[in-house]
């Protein structure tokens, strides 16, 4: 034992322990980074962990930075600032209460492209001024520049044409030519794709929110049983958050995350079939999947802010008018109160709408993304909606269009990427040629 072994020829040698290059030694450092940091909420890209500079890239990198912000920084601080103010009511009155800035932490994330991208569709779609945009870039203003422009034509600040200005777009509105036949079934597969993860995905986020709902109401029940529902709200401690468990939104993500992996899959496959942009191969780790898995974190936080935003307000306003734990749980119907249980009661229309907001925008998001990736700068709106005459107006929408007016149009890719259309909608995107110009 402990010393050099001399073996004949004729003797076996059996290893009994595993050799470091078969015991996956890397992955058993990654698992615990990852587990250290999500307890953390920090990507572990930001802080240079093994695991994050694996499969860090510049773009994935700044969507951990906001990430990291919006899902870790914001609600922490959030927590803070609702303790102090409650802490310093009695002291201060109601009337006064602390509130944060982001503003100066978010403008080092604000890439300064996208930026100047975004004052300048603010300013082609008339919104802001010519001064104003010119301000917002750090450029002095000129004489000419307190004017709007809108549809090609510049207005002045008492709304009359100036045409002494020159053009700085395109007066003429951009239509695409007739798409082909091919290009209509790829259209048709891609909505059929849609609607049938919608079917997938409606389920699972029922069963999401009804675990959600038993929760609320269990915690109700026991808060009844132990004040036998007489004793006043504002004498139970808690907030929304205690509601809603710490996983929840996690769990969340997970679902989306799995959804939006199908989507991209699909989405890729119809596009391939049909042969209009050429031959393309979905994978898990292509920029463009990548990319578009990186909004999910963000879109899990976004929907259970809400859920928590309208708990929050009716634990708020029981509180405000006196009510019983009994009253917040069951509603004062005299009062309009829905009550907390009746909230959370429509579990299938909320998961309806989340299921088709979700898988719309992650099939238009992973369509624009390939056609950009392929090469494609302009893509055309099909938008079978606009015969039914809808006259909702996306507020992403650089040109400010309307269903009906949207159908045929050509936007630059990037622009169409953030164009979200209505739960119920049919907006899909068609590449132009390579060639075009606008």
């Amino acid at each position: 034992m402990h010393r050099v072994a001399i073996l004949d020829d004729d003797a076996e040698y059996q290893a009994m322990a595993s050799a470091p290059k078969d015991m996956d030694l890397t992955g058993l450092h990654y698992l615990t980074e990852t587990r250290i940091c999500s307890v953390f909420g920090v990507p572990p890209i930001i802080i240079s962990a093994n695991v994050g500079l694996a499969r860090s890239t510049y773009s994935n990198y700044k969507e951990a930075r906001l990430s990291f912000h919006s899902e870790t920084v914001e609600p922490l601080i959030s927590r803070i600032i609702r303790f102090l103010n409650n802490a310093m009511a009695p002291e201060f009155g109601s009337d006064y209460a602390l509130a944060v800035d982001f503003s100066a932490v978010l403008s080092p994330l604000d890439d300064s492209n996208e930026q100047a991208t975004r004052i300048s569709m603010l300013y082609q779609a008339g919104v802001i001024t010519l001064n104003e945009a010119r301000g917002y870039v750090g450029q002095p203003a000129v004489d000419s520049g307190e004017a709007f422009i809108a549809a090609g034509v510049s207005f002045g600040t008492d709304n009359k044409p100036d045409m002494s200005l020159p053009a700085t777009q395109d007066t003429k509105e951009l239509k695409a030519p007739q798409p082909s036949d091919r290009a209509m079934r790829m259209n048709d597969r891609l909505l059929e794709t849609r609607e049938a993860e919608v079917l997938v995905l409606e389920p699972q986020l029922d069963r999401h929110y009804r675990r959600l709902r038993d929760r609320v109401s269990g915690i109700l029940g026991r808060l009844m049983e132990r004040s036998q529902g007489a004793e006043e709200v504002k004498d139970i401690p808690g907030s929304a958050d205690e509601f809603l468990p710490p996983g929840a939104t996690n769990e969340l993500a997970d679902i989306l995350r799995n959804s939006y992996m199908r989507v991209t899959r699909g989405t890729y496959q119809v596009i391939d079939d049909s042969g209009v942009v050429g031959a393309v191969q979905w994978a898990d780790d292509s920029p463009v999947v990548t990319g578009i898995l990186t909004t999910v974190n963000g879109r899990a936080n976004m929907i259970h802010s809400t859920t928590k935003k309208y708990l929050q307000k009716a634990i708020e306003t029981a509180m405000t008018r006196g009510y019983t734990v009994e009253q917040l749980a069951r509603g004062v119907p005299k009062e309009n109160f829905p009550g907390v249980r009746s909230l959370m009661s429509e579990t299938k229309v909320r998961a309806k709408l989340i299921a088709r907001t979700e898988v719309m925008r992650s099939q238009n998001m992973t369509s624009t993304r390939l056609y950009r990736d392929q090469g494609f700068n302009f893509v055309s709106a099909v938008d079978i909606d606009g015969d039914r005459g809808d006259t909702s107006v996306p507020p992403e929408d650089p040109y400010g269009y309307t269903c009906a007016q949207r159908n045929g149009t050509v936007y630059r890719t990037e622009d169409a990427e953030n164009i979200m259309d209505h739960p119920n909608g049919t907006l899909s995107w068609m590449p132009m040629p390579s060639n075009y110009r606008g």
